[in-house]
């Protein structure tokens, strides 16, 4: 049930019985039109608002899970505001504010690799492709980003002269 649902409900259980006004008029016992669109504009707002903020929430909970189609790097990625960085979703033919990159940023992502998950979206194949569709400083900021969460994920890093184990090494264990 929408906002303007529960309203005129709300208008003929209450309204409709103390005065002899057709739900369908321009006024309710002295609210005027204007004010009865004002009404219902604020609550389709706020059931706009809540449906989104439960989306967000189902999606940043998605994100953090083991078993999610994003894999640890775009976890990383989105958590660190990846998503929102200049250029990028005009890179995938989109607006920054508009829904599709918002909402879906993730499935404009596979898609535009022909991946069946984003997990599968390799983040330095991902970062050459965009080579060419982001300017030279939007791409800067987004490959500083990328080395940033590869080296995090990566942990320590390890002197190669001198390897921590070999398959002789393991087989002994």
């Amino acid at each position: 049930m929408n906002g303007k649902e529960i309203i005129t409900a709300w208008a003929r259980e209450c309204l409709g019985d103390r005065l002899t006004i057709n739900p369908g008029m321009d006024a309710y016992a002295g609210i005027l039109a204007r004010e009865w669109q004002d009404l219902i504009g604020r609550i389709d707002e706020k059931i706009r608002a809540a449906r989104q903020d439960g989306l967000d929430h189902r999606k940043s909970k998605k994100m953090l899970s083991e078993e999610s189609e994003y894999g640890f790097f775009w976890q990383k990625f989105y958590l660190r505001g990846g998503v929102n960085l200049p250029g990028l979703a005009e890179a995938f033919n989109c607006e920054l504010t508009e829904g599709i990159w918002r909402d879906q940023w993730n499935e404009v992502i596979r898609v535009g690799f022909k991946k069946p998950t984003l997990r599968a979206v390799d983040p330095t194949d991902f970062l050459e492709s965009l080579v060419n569709a982001m300017s030279k400083e939007n791409w800067s900021g987004l490959q500083k980003m990328i080395n940033e969460i590869i080296a995090d994920l990566a942990g320590a890093t390890v002197d190669e002269s001198k390897p921590i184990w070999s398959p002789a090494m393991r087989k002994r264990k």
